[in-house]
């Protein structure tokens, strides 16, 4: 028996074993059922407080599942996805990002995230002993300026004048964030492009950011949560790490949300996998977040724990 509610697996269980675990399989399957059936319907906490659902995705089929599962909006397009194999084109990268922003009223774009456990075969970055620590996120902008001011015309062609929001990943200081907003509005005036329907923001995922929220709050539009990276760096273990775990749910890791949430003057969001963690969402409603970025499949499940709350 393979319980991943509990994570435990029985290799030889007993008839009273299988018995309770087809009890509990369809309780499960009665409880998604009744979560699928809802699943366009806004989720309110049992005190009427409305906590957005937003969803992960990477390409044109997962934002067409995110709409089928009830998403209310893309917390977090993982743009690098459309970058496989070959370069796309800035026309094909348009066309992608237009399918897209056509099915929502509310997107945040990441900007290309590449470096640590992903790359791409086009895309030359030198051995590095710390990856994770290396050229990634938003330091693309100052070793591939071009790729990244090209995916920002995309953007910009694709939106047409719809409120789209961009996220630069892995700032770990204020003018890294400034330069690459620079980079953005240069390619704007030089396309002649207007974007004052863009909004630009960061993922909190790098430590240096929770003593500098502040000076963010000041040239930032919004602010979304990387629970992934933001526990990786700080407990220092890396989370593709075979044998070195990390607890999600550690007390330290709702401290730190919490202190965000206390700090930030301007939206915020998780976009993480503790969004989806049914045992941690009630942990981070109490710390104030209203906005849930999840993975399609799960956005249903997300809905019915907060209507339990």
């Amino acid at each position: 028996i393979l319980d991943t509610y509990a994570g435990v697996i029985l290799p030889h269980p007993s008839p009273k074993d299988k018995e309770t675990a087809q009890r509990t399989q369809a309780q499960k399957t009665q409880e998604n059922l009744i979560a699928h059936d809802k699943r366009f319907e806004s989720a309110y906490t049992s005190t009427h407080q409305h906590i957005q659902l937003f969803a992960n995705i990477s390409d044109v089929a997962s934002a067409h599942r995110a709409k089928a599962e009830g998403a209310e909006g893309v917390g977090l397009l993982r743009s690098e996805f459309l970058f496989t194999s070959l370069k796309p084109t800035l026309e094909t990268q348009t066309q992608a990002y237009r399918e897209i922003f056509a099915l929502f009223e509310h997107i945040t774009v990441r900007t290309l995230d590449v470096g640590g456990d992903k790359s791409l075969p086009y895309l030359y970055l030198p051995l590095e002993s710390n990856p994770f620590l290396g050229v990634r996120g938003v330091r693309l902008f100052r070793t591939h300026p071009e790729i990244m001011q090209e995916q920002l015309l995309a953007i910009f062609i694709a939106s047409e004048n719809r409120p789209i929001k961009i996220m630069f990943p892995m700032v770990s200081r204020v003018e890294e964030f400034k330069k690459a907003k620079a980079i953005a509005l240069s390619v704007a005036q030089t396309h002649h492009i207007d974007i004052s329907n863009i909004l630009f923001g960061i993922m909190i995922e790098v430590p240096s950011v929770l003593f500098l929220i502040e000076e963010f709050n000041e040239v930032v539009d919004f602010y979304s949560i990387g629970t992934n990276d933001l526990t990786q760096y700080l407990f220092a273990t890396e989370r593709t790490h075979p044998l070195l775990k990390v607890d999600t749910r550690s007390p330290v890791i709702f401290s730190v949300i919490s202190q965000i949430a206390q700090k930030v003057t301007k939206p915020l969001s998780i976009c993480g996998e503790l969004a989806s963690d049914t045992r941690a969402i009630p942990q981070l409603i109490a710390r104030g977040i209203t906005t849930l970025s999840v993975s399609p499949q799960t956005i249903a499940k997300t809905k019915e724990t907060i209507r339990t709350i």
